[in-house]
């Protein structure tokens, strides 16, 4: 008989101290939008609050839920009030791995998708502090 492979282990991550480097201006008259992330991890959504115009770095905290193989994903978007929003890249990465390096602070630069399904590197970068966090935490 065939054995089934164990469950994943379950672990809550915390993700803090998002900045963006490199923001556009976008826009009729090319002004500084404010911009805002959504972080997601199995389906999981959270959204930062928008910055102020200018300003690129939130001192939010995000808890979640995750398994080793789990994806995080960040996606960085401008603000319009009349506007659609405007996707400006993203970049995701697999917890384990982003867990086993020895350093907890990732600077990464955002994709795009082109038409032929090839990401292409923005000139956006987003840096982020990614750790574990012991004990039963509720996802916030």
């Amino acid at each position: 008989m065939a054995s089934a492979n164990p469950p994943e282990s379950s672990l809550t991550v915390g993700v803090t101290d998002i900045t963006a480097t490199g923001l556009p201006r976008t826009g009729f008259n090319q002004e500084h939008p404010r911009f805002y992330v959504k972080l997601i991890v199995d389906g999981d959504m959270k959204t930062t609050s928008r910055t102020t115009r200018g300003l690129s770095s939130w001192e939010e905290s995000f808890c979640f839920n995750v398994s080793p193989s789990s994806i995080l994903e960040l996606h960085l978007y401008a603000h319009h009030r009349v506007r659609p929003q405007l996707y400006i890249g993203g970049t995701k990465n697999r917890i384990d791995y982003l867990l086993s390096q020895e350093i907890t602070s990732f600077f990464q630069k955002l994709y795009v998708d082109h038409p032929q399904g090839v990401p292409h590197s923005t000139d956006v970068s987003v840096e982020f502090t990614i750790s574990q966090i012991m004990g039963n935490v509720e996802a916030a």
